[in-house]
């Protein structure tokens, strides 16, 4: 039958492009900051803008980009580990044997595994303790800022897993 995701080279060639939903946040994350940005300097420079309510939003949009950066890594590092792009060091796994190749991978995952679900569980604390806090954006809770860390830090757990299962 083949590889069990795709049956033909060309079918595999296509999904190996294929964007993960992580990366696809990623892009559209990432250009979302970027413009905000771009809007905030504008609005720096254009008085009649900075006068308005938007003018007024856009000088404390800055406190969103924290946040932003954080969904950002967390997303980021569950594309890579899903994708298996995790900058290592080769030189004592490629003297092992084939045996022992796979039970340092199978170590080092559990490893990660054990670090991010460390982190969902400090996340979720600060969470917790954040719930009662604004940050100086009306609209904005301290809790959904930090947020970032459990919900990321429990994709990273969900792709770390597929990659036991598939290791």
């Amino acid at each position: 039958m083949g590889n069990d995701r795709t049956d033909t080279p060309a079918a595999a060639a296509d999904s190996e492009r294929e964007l993960l939903i992580e990366e696809k946040l990623c892009a559209v994350l990432l250009a979302g900051m970027v413009a905000l940005m771009f809007l905030q300097a504008v609005s720096r420079n254009a008085d009649s803008l900075a006068k308005t309510a938007f003018g007024n939003w856009l000088a404390h949009a800055s406190e969103v980009l924290p946040s932003g950066l954080t969904w950002l890594t967390f997303l980021g590092c569950a594309a890579v580990t899903r994708r298996r792009e995790l900058l290592r060091v080769n030189l004592v796994r490629l003297r092992l044997a084939p045996q022992h190749r796979r039970r340092l991978e199978v170590a080092l995952w559990s490893l990660w595994l054990a670090f991010f679900g460390v982190l969902v569980v400090l996340g979720a604390l600060a969470v917790y303790s954040q719930r009662n806090q604004m940050t100086s954006l009306a609209w904005l809770p301290g809790w959904a800022v930090a947020l970032g860390v459990p919900v990321g830090s429990s994709l990273v757990v969900w792709r770390t897993v597929q990659n036991l299962r598939d290791t």
